[in-house]
């Protein structure tokens, strides 16, 4: 196989990327490299090689650690930069007050979930601050920076203050806010009132969701940091090899994704969510819900409206769960066909349900669970149950780790659109072979050659390899109608080659197809499928990856190796390269 790979023209195994490119292995000198587009930041996610879900996030404050900066709206404060912060670096400011009205403040929109972190040291004696998220009703966080002990006013989800070291704390308050207009920060006695006085203060974020982001610097922009728009997600779901992932746009018209505590996204009966910090989510972090049974008479769980674009369409809705202290749980869809209660066990993954449910091993004892429906209405309504889907006294401990909720318009899953007080779209994601109408791989109607392609694909009808302008100026290797296709031109017709064998859908396998003269051979997970004729007149283009000119056929799926080799290959190479 070794021997193989070193006469390939061009390999693509997902690797090396950088923003609207992914590297090919082969040819070295970057002509082979995939051109790579789609849109958003925030709507992307991926698994990331240490086995956690990967989200793009933004800085949404100006000039995060320049507070004498215009971006600040600054009242009595004196601010002198150069002080010794968290890290031990000059990075730190000197916030001097000499009345005890003073504020230091920044304006920002948008209502939903939002973090505030930022370190916070006291001054010459024992000063503390009060952070405000001013909005239609606002959060107030108290914080003694003495010993940072605090306490707080308003409407919150969640506060921690952490000792970093070097006399610093770190601040983080998390609150769902209605038309948010400013964050603000008041030097105080270590309680209620302002005083003159002074504190230090470094490295301001603001970002969605109920977890603080790893800090992003910003200036006059806003700053955006994981998975980011254009950047080919390289994905590692399962372990292993990292695969290429793409998939068509999708809508999460669930609001709030995460946040099942909020009272206008999901309607509660017999249950109490509680925001842990003790189980890490999907994503690596202490932003899971626990939803527990109470002790009253009736059902005992969660439920989302959602509204759907079309009635008769397709939804899939989906959830990521984890034991907590019962195996069995339940979901449940109406307005809609299926219109079931499934039980899921979580410790074997296993449901009751027919094939339009489904439950994927997550890692760490999570499953994302979920079903396709039909609906019958412009309305939608998903159920989660801390426990069983019946009448009962709860006894106040039974419950279900929650994380990630989705429901989309299509027939299977994708990955997760993180939603934080609105529906949020991930853009449709295009790869190619350099530019359309630049780069290409030829071979005349002399030259043998073989193509190799490993993955899993997500779709019925898609293109691996494509070329050409137009339909009748293409090389294509594709999967349609589930069988394999290889076409090639002559300037009078197409000429096809095919064989019967049937692609499963989400699964992954190993494709070789290779041409010897006139004839075409199918190779598939180390089994030789069949032989068939390809014209000797037939010229075979290539210029595209993954995607064909009109959009029509784009190879949505993990994609893990294409490599083309300007060769024929022996069977047994053939056998070999495509055993899994």
């Amino acid at each position: 196989m070794a021997n193989a790979l070193e006469a390939a023209s061009l390999v693509m195994i997902p690797s090396g990327y950088e923003d609207g490119t992914l590297g090919s292995l082969k040819p070295i000198d970057g002509s082979g490299d995939f051109t790579f587009t789609r849109g958003t930041d925030i709507g992307a996610t991926r698994v990331a090689e240490d086995g956690y879900i990967e989200k793009g996030y933004e800085n949404l404050l100006l000039q995060s650690n320049t507070f004498s900066n215009a971006a600040w709206s600054s009242s009595n404060f004196t601010l002198t930069p150069n002080q010794s912060g968290y890290d031990g670096l000059n990075n730190a400011w000197k916030a001097q007050v000499s009345t005890t009205y003073n504020s230091l403040s920044q304006n920002f929109g948008g209502s939903g979930v939002y973090t505030f972190s930022g370190y916070f040291s006291k001054g010459d004696s024992n000063e503390g601050i009060r952070f405000n998220f001013s909005a239609s009703t606002d959060t107030n966080v108290y914080v003694d920076l003495t010993d940072g002990s605090s306490t707080f006013n308003g409407t919150l989800i969640e506060r921690s203050i952490t000792d970093v070291g070097n006399g610093f704390y770190k601040v983080v308050v998390t609150a769902n806010l209605t038309n948010p207009n400013s964050v603000r920060i008041f030097v105080t006695n270590g309680g209620t009132a302002t005083i003159a006085g002074n504190i230090y203060i470094q490295d301001a974020m603001i970002n969605q969701g109920l977890v603080a982001m790893p800090y992003l610097p910003t200036t006059t922009t806003t700053s955006v940091g994981g998975v980011l728009a254009n950047q080919p997600r390289i994905d590692f779901t399962g372990g292993g090899c990292g695969s290429l992932l793409l998939e068509p746009s999708r809508t999460n018209v669930i609001p709030n994704s995460e946040y099942f505590a909020s009272q206008t996204t999901w309607n509660n009966s017999g249950t109490n969510q509680y925001l842990v910090d003790d189980v890490l989510s999907p994503e690596g972090k202490y932003n899971a819900y626990k939803i527990i049974q109470d002790t009253s008479f009736g059902q005992h769980r969660i439920r989302v409206f959602f509204a759907t674009s079309v009635s008769g369409g397709l939804y899939t809705q989906s959830v990521y769960l984890k034991r907590k202290n019962t195996d069995n749980v339940s979901l449940r869809t109406l307005n809609s066909n299926p219109q079931a209660l499934v039980s899921f066990n979580l410790a074997n993954g296993t449901h009751n349900g027919d094939d339009n449910w489904f439950i994927k091993d997550a890692g760490d004892g999570w499953y994302r669970c979920g079903v396709t429906t039909t609906q019958f209405t412009s309305t939608a309504i998903f159920y989660i149950y801390a426990g069983a889907g019946s009448n009962y006294i709860g006894d106040g401990v039974t419950g279900v780790y929650a994380y990630g909720a989705q429901a989309e318009q299509g027939s299977y899953p994708t990955s997760l659109i993180p939603t934080y007080g609105t529906s949020v779209t991930r853009a449709q994601e295009l790869g190619r072979v350099g530019d359309y109408i630049g780069s290409t791989i030829t071979f005349g109607s002399t030259d043998d050659f073989a193509i190799l392609y490993d993955g899993e694909i997500f779709e019925r009808e898609v293109m691996i390899l494509g070329g050409g302008e137009s339909q009748l100026n293409a090389g294509r290797l594709w999967i349609r109608n589930n069988e394999i296709r290889i076409d090639g031109t002559t300037p009078s017709a197409s000429l096809m080659a095919n064989t019967q064998e049937v692609v499963s859908l989400n699964t992954r396998f190993k494709l070789l197809v290779k041409r010897n003269g006139s004839v075409m051979d199918f190779f598939k997970d180390g089994q030789k499928l069949s032989t068939d004729q390809f014209d000797t007149d037939a010229v075979f283009v290539i210029n595209s990856l993954f995607w064909s000119f009109n959009n029509a056929y784009i190879c949505y799926g993990n994609h893990k190796q294409l490599t083309i080799f300007p060769t024929a290959l022996s069977d047994a190479e053939c056998i070999e390269l495509t055993t899994i």
